[in-house]
């Protein structure tokens, strides 16, 4: 169910059905591992950092058990959105590789290539830019060769991020809307709503301030669906009242 209630935004649900599965594990390890992780990831999308933490930690010791690199390397990827969450993008950064280190002993290429990607995406948060464009431009060949819809479009995103913050911002458009259209396609509301409010972003930093509103109203509209906390900044955003009505 993880992924389904995943891209539907439905997190309380994930919280609801992946805590039956724990109670349901029985000891094994293995189910105890990836019921925490799915419990962890709801708890990270609702903004909820230290109840991710706390399940990604109970995770990361059932995969210790098992000596599963590749589950715990997922750990380490999926706490690099919680620094990031907090602000703490050299920490991100730090778990991201971490995370790479795991998935190439565990002779992972695919989420090797997802790790890469996530690297690409904090480089640009600490700012090295370069950096950023040659990892994402490496996943990306990856990721398409594995058929990863979910990595690629993400790295779509991150190539689209990376081109605003070197002010190329047509090539910046061009990159969120293939990250966009594979989003929709996939019926992946939240990340669907993560590129509308970066688009936006690039279109208020080309001085398309219209096109930024109206943008930003899209993806507000689909986090108000959600009950995303982040509404409410992109309310603030656009002068909004706190009340979605």
């Amino acid at each position: 169910m993880s992924s389904f209630l995943d891209r539907t935004g439905a997190w309380r649900d994930m919280i609801a059905v992946h805590g039956h599965a724990l109670a349901a594990a029985r000891g094994d390890d293995r189910v105890l591992a990836l019921s925490r992780l799915g419990l962890a990831l709801a708890h990270t999308r609702l903004g909820d950092a230290d109840a991710a933490v706390r399940e990604y930690g109970h995770a990361l010791e059932h995969f210790a058990r098992l000596e599963d690199l590749t589950g715990q390397a997922h750990i380490h990827s999926n706490l690099a959105r919680v620094f990031e969450q907090q602000g703490h993008h050299v920490e991100a950064l730090d778990s991201a590789e971490h995370a790479l280190r795991l998935y190439r002993a565990a002779g992972q290429r695919h989420w090797e290539a997802r790790a890469i990607s996530a690297i690409g995406w904090y480089h640009i948060a600490v700012g090295n830019h370069r950096e950023a464009l040659a990892h994402c431009r490496q996943a990306l060949t990856w990721l398409r060769e594995a058929g990863d819809r979910d990595g690629e479009s993400a790295t779509w995103d991150s190539l689209g991020h990376v081109h605003h913050q070197l002010g190329d911002y047509d090539e910046a458009d061009t990159c969120y809307r293939r990250a966009l259209a594979m989003h929709r396609q996939d019926g992946d509301r939240y990340n669907e709503s993560l590129v509308l409010t970066h688009m936006g972003d690039n279109h208020e930093a080309a001085g398309r301030e219209a096109d930024a509103r109206s943008t930003w109203r899209l993806a507000l509209n689909i986090l108000t669906d959600l009950g995303h906390p982040s509404a409410g900044d992109l309310r603030s955003r656009l002068g909004l009242s706190d009340d979605p009505a």
